[in-house]
């Protein structure tokens, strides 16, 4: 993996000392620290060499997998008594040779541990890091079996979105959400005290999936939160003012506790301002200080928390942590970050067919045409997965149409008929997280830190998928030689 030589979820290269499964090892656990530290029969001295403050014990091997089986089966267990939206990526599916994902995870660790194992492994206690990263780290084979187990049992990607429709000669807007293929079409109608029937717009979901977010419009934009089902709204802030616009979008900030507002502008008027508001309704304001003839609007936030959004014809961004002047990134429309915050896409006047999705990768600057629809596209969202866009195309059709992010070229597949319109930016629905062993960056997947024989620490960003777990590293920092047990 990248060179590294220690993986703190997986081996070390302290010695070519190897173990068996029965055989006794010594674990100490740093006090300080809450970690284990397995050596297979390390020398006195070795054990002396560590920090102070360490405490031994002898443990056989065979002790370990019992407690990865034991945490296994009560991971499958838990996550089968899940509802279908929620379900888990392993899933229920045995593999080919009739074992289940459990148990085939178990037969890698302890093939692991009985033949390849050197000197000392670096466990999070109770398998913090995520059993997944375990295995894949040690050189296991994974833990859910196949590619195509793991694809049949991973649960539709869901997407809501504003759609308009003529009903007896009236015209109707209504919160659609359905599967990424069009399927399973349900009218979510959102439910509250105090919230008036009305037309719903700009619905987007918190980072953490826990929360769904919307503005009502009867008159004057309000704001409103509920749960991802649309239960339970609250109002956020009611009856929005700015002078020079009205709020049609929403982008909610990388920790889930604040909302980012974008204007329509009014006609006459000479500039268009973002305002933010904590999710508690207070703190409503600009984001920034105030200019003539400046248009600013369509609000996305990166999980880093730094904010694109569009000047006149020009994405800008701007970072809100260390203030200043926005800076200009390229020309473009409906700037959405990715999920993992590496890749911007927008849209721009294509050559021949109208303005199309384009993905700019952001460490790189190249920028790739993503699509070429009919008619022209409107509003591109990543999914959760980042594996797909959603988007609206077909010139007055507006049609919800999805097309893969990475291969580009050809037009989406639109899942949506030609009898109803969309209106604004479609949401993905994003899985609800929950506390997630081994998370280390806040986005409910685990993450693997390793250290290089420089004495650098990386981190693999967790991606959530069976094929692919983890994103290429990232530096953390150097110096981290000089430690035996991180935390």
């Amino acid at each position: 993996m990248d060179g590294v030589d220690e993986a703190f979820v997986a081996q070390d290269s302290h010695s070519g000392a190897r173990s068996h499964v029965g055989d006794p090892v010594v674990l100490f656990r740093d006090a300080r620290r809450r970690h284990l530290v397995a050596g297979s029969q390390l020398p006195r001295e070795d054990l002396l060499a560590q920090d102070i403050g360490q405490e031994a014990i002898s443990v056989p091997v065979h002790r370990i997998v019992d407690d990865i089986v034991t945490m296994l089966d009560s991971l499958v267990r838990a996550l089968a008594t899940q509802r279908p939206a929620l379900s888990n990526p392993l899933g229920k599916v045995p593999s080919s040779d009739g074992r289940s994902p459990a148990k085939r995870g178990v037969a890698a660790v302890t093939a692991i541990l009985g033949g390849s194992m050197r000197a000392r492994i670096v466990l999070r206690r109770y398998m913090s890091a995520g059993l997944a990263a375990a295995v894949l780290a040690l050189g296991g084979t994974g833990v859910a079996g196949s590619s195509t187990e793991a694809r049949a049992a991973e649960p539709q990607q869901r997407i809501v979105y504003t759609e308009s429709a003529t009903v007896d000669g009236v015209l109707t807007f209504s919160l659609v959400s359905m599967n990424a293929d069009g399927s399973d079409r349900r009218t979510l109608v959102p439910t509250g005290d105090g919230l008036p029937r009305g037309k719903y717009v700009s619905p987007v979901f918190s980072p953490d999936g826990r929360h769904l977010a919307f503005i009502s419009e009867d008159g004057f934009g309000d704001i409103w939160v509920a749960e991802p089902d649309g239960s339970g709204a609250r109002p956020v802030v009611m009856d929005v003012q700015d002078p020079d616009g009205w709020v049609d979008q929403l982008a909610w900030g990388p920790n889930g506790d604040m909302l980012y507002l974008g204007f329509q502008s009014k006609p006459g008027h000479d500039r268009r301002r973002l305002m933010k508001v904590n999710l508690d309704g207070s703190g409503l304001d600009y984001v920034l200080p105030d200019q003539p003839y400046v248009f600013d609007g369509q609000p996305s936030v990166a999980p880093n928390g730094v904010l694109a959004f569009l000047r006149g014809g020009t994405i800008q961004v701007y970072d809100p942590r260390q203030g200043g002047t926005p800076t200009p990134l390229t020309s473009g429309l409906q700037p959405a970050y990715s999920p993992d915050g590496t890749k911007l896409a927008f849209t721009r006047q294509a050559a021949s067919s109208g303005p199309q999705v384009f993905v700019r990768d952001l460490a790189s600057g190249k920028e790739t045409q993503i699509t070429d629809d009919s008619g022209g596209v409107i509003y591109p969202s990543w999914s959760p997965d980042g594996s797909q866009l959603a988007y609206l195309a077909g010139g007055t059709d507006m049609r919800l149409t999805v097309h893969s992010a990475t291969a580009a070229g050809g037009p989406g597949t639109a899942i949506t008929s030609d009898d109803v319109q969309g209106n604004g930016r479609p949401a993905w629905v994003i899985p609800a997280r929950t506390s997630s062993p081994g998370d280390l960056t806040g986005d409910g997947r685990p993450d693997l830190i390793a250290r290089d024989s420089g004495g650098v620490l990386w981190l693999y960003r967790g991606t959530g998928s069976t094929s692919a777990p983890y994103a290429a590293r990232t530096k953390i920092g150097g110096g981290w030689n000089t430690y035996t047990v991180l935390s």
